[in-house]
């Protein structure tokens, strides 16, 4: 029995020699630094691949409102054109003034004169000027002045002077009032009119005035 065992395992050796040879040729170890190298290599690789790589595009959705707004339309409306009118303003008591005729703006007086100043009208009404029309004070320095009728009738277009008799106050200065006719009814109409005078201080000399 022992013989034949020592016969096998004389037979057997040699095969056994010959797996373990094949195996350390199959199973190398490489050395550690060679193997780090190839590690470094692999990551430098993935990571080049990674920035070559395409980008993939980012989508950003359209959001396409489910209600369309209507827009509002604005009605444009067209003037109504105006008719002209024939109809001419008039007044049946109306005047517009002409002139001074007496005691042009700022005529220097004596302190106490008494004066008379005078107005040229003209009639743009449509109502003669009759009885009862007068011109009257309405503002300013009155100069003792009081109403005084129209010394005539005056017709549409009709011209006439009206005058008044006033008295200059006895302090230098200048003064002024305002005149304004009235109809037969006491109501003004039309044009405003004014006295202005300069009362002489002392030293002053005063021109005499004309009749």
């Amino acid at each position: 029995m022992n013989h034949l065992m020592r016969k096998i395992s004389a037979r057997l050796w040699p095969v056994i020699g010959l797996l373990l040879l094949a195996a350390c040729n199959a199973v190398t170890v490489k050395p550690a630094a060679e193997a780090t190298a190839e590690f470094e290599a692999a990551v430098a690789q993935t990571i080049a691949a990674r920035d070559t790589a395409t980008p993939v595009p980012t989508f950003t959705p359209t959001i396409t409102p489910s209600v369309t707004p209507t827009a509002t339309v604005t009605e444009t409306l067209s003037p109504t054109p105006i008719p002209p009118t024939s109809v001419v303003d008039t007044y049946c008591d109306n005047s517009a003034f002409l002139a001074d005729v007496t005691i042009p703006d700022k005529t220097i007086l004596a302190p106490g004169q008494v004066f008379e100043k005078s107005w040229s009208f003209q009639n743009t009404g449509t109502c003669t000027w009759t009885e009862g029309y007068t011109i009257a004070w309405v503002s300013g320095d009155v100069m003792q002045g009081v109403t005084r009728p129209l010394p005539e009738t005056v017709a549409p277009n009709g011209t006439v002077n009206a005058t008044i008799k006033l008295t200059a106050p006895f302090k230098p200065g200048q003064y002024s009032g305002v005149w304004r006719l009235l109809n037969s009814k006491g109501e003004p109409f039309g044009a405003f009119v004014s006295v202005v005078i300069v009362v002489a201080g002392p030293g002053t000399p005063v021109p005499t005035l004309a009749p």
